[in-house]
């Protein structure tokens, strides 16, 4: 929809204090004095680890650039010019030790990081098909997977993805057609249910409903169940392709696993991030600007009943160690999507996207959560937790008022 433009908002980045002279030159893997250490040097923002026996900068992580954009402002009547106003943002978090100072950053950071991700990558790294059952309708216009996807493909530019993201749209009528593509792909994991059962299973209750991803045959592959009439179970038009994208997640997840372990993926992480990281990536790129993502989030974030008595730190840090591995509780599993949000927005705000998907592939390789959480966010989660907690609480508190 589009408005009279009646004034320029220009977002600044408040800076951040260097540990190391701005001049100094940084490589990753050069030596460096003390553990925990932060220095930025030519747009990235590096982080002192130990490596082995001896201490050195990590590999570095992108230091988002302000984003500006121009926000409609309502008026009964045209103003002739554009008035020029700067808004404050606030200061972003560096690490797990200043992310409570910085709570109010959070979110800013996040979108931030992705949204320079998207534009670093112009190009995306897969391309998306799209298949329908005979008799099964379009949800909405195929463009809007297309693009959501593709532009989702960017913001990990960094990160290993699948050459292509195929989807299968199908309702009850069309299950036996779903069953015989989805029989044709094989996966690289030990599944539960074969590829073709999770298409039946997607129809086995009163209608269709939900999703799979698979990565498998070399390819990201979702099933999609289409409910009859199609906003049956609310309309799907209003994510605007972040459920597509959110799907394809799954399969980069997938992909990063693959040949390296034959457990599931989402067997190997906690039930929040393995549904948490897909469902913040996607708000956060789905988002064209701060306002919108600010807007998406708080939906998110309200859009199942709270089943605890309160929203304590407490209260979610059991929710977080009762959901480290599967099988995870049953009764509170949506928590996963919206808890889940707003922990990898966190981890995203203090390193980036593509540390979350370095932690998966340290998980890949063999290291325990903990172990690969603490190598990655120079931190112990046994000491990250309590912060976490206390973070989502305040988020969650906030949310609900």
């Amino acid at each position: 929809m589009k408005k009279q433009v009646g004034s320029l908002i220009a977002i600044t980045l408040i800076a951040t204090s260097l540990s190391v002279p701005a001049n100094a030159a940084i490589k990753a893997g050069s030596t460096c004095k003390s553990k925990g250490q932060v220095s930025n040097y030519q747009g990235k923002k590096y982080t002192c680890i130990k490596s082995g026996k001896k201490l050195a900068w990590d590999k570095g992580v992108l230091i988002p650039k302000p984003v500006v954009q121009a926000t409609p402002e309502a008026s009964a009547t045209p103003t002739p010019s554009l008035t020029q106003v700067e808004e404050v943002i606030p200061t972003f978090p560096t690490s797990f030790k200043d992310l409570e100072e910085n709570f109010d950053g959070i979110a800013y950071s996040a979108w931030n990081s992705v949204q320079a991700s998207i534009k670093l990558f112009p190009e995306p790294k897969t391309k998306v098909s799209m298949f329908f059952g005979p008799n099964t309708p379009k949800r909405y216009p195929v463009e809007v997977t297309e693009k959501m996807v593709l532009l989702g493909s960017r913001a990990m530019g960094n990160i290993p993805q699948p050459s292509e993201a195929k989807f299968y749209s199908f309702n009850k009528v069309d299950v036996a057609w779903a069953k015989e593509n989805a029989s044709t792909y094989v996966s690289p994991f030990r599944l539960g249910e074969s590829i073709a059962q999770q298409a039946e299973q997607l129809c086995s209750g009163e209608d269709c409903n939900g999703a799979f991803t698979n990565y498998a045959s070399g390819i990201g592959m979702t099933q999609i169940g289409v409910s009859t009439p199609i906003d049956r179970y609310g309309d799907l038009a209003r994510f605007n392709g972040q459920n597509d994208l959110h799907e394809y997640v799954h399969a980069v997840q997938g992909i990063i696993f693959a040949n390296k372990t034959t457990q599931p993926p989402p067997v190997l992480m906690p039930c929040w991030y393995s549904e948490g990281q897909p469902q913040a990536i996607s708000v956060l790129t789905s988002a064209a600007t701060m306002k919108d993502y600010l807007k998406l989030r708080d939906v998110w974030m309200k859009t199942f009943r709270w089943p605890f008595p309160d929203k304590s730190p407490q209260t979610i840090e059991k929710f977080l160690a009762d959901n480290m591995k599967v099988p995870c509780p049953g009764s509170t599993n949506f928590l996963n999507n919206n808890l889940g949000l707003i922990t990898i927005e966190t981890l995203i705000s203090v390193g980036g996207i593509d540390k979350t998907f370095d932690l998966l592939k340290k998980i890949a390789d063999g290291k325990s959560f903990a172990a690969a959480f603490e190598a990655e966010y120079q931190m112990p989660w046994a000491e990250a937790a309590p912060i976490m907690s206390r973070v989502l609480s305040k988020a969650f508190t906030q949310a609900f008022k």
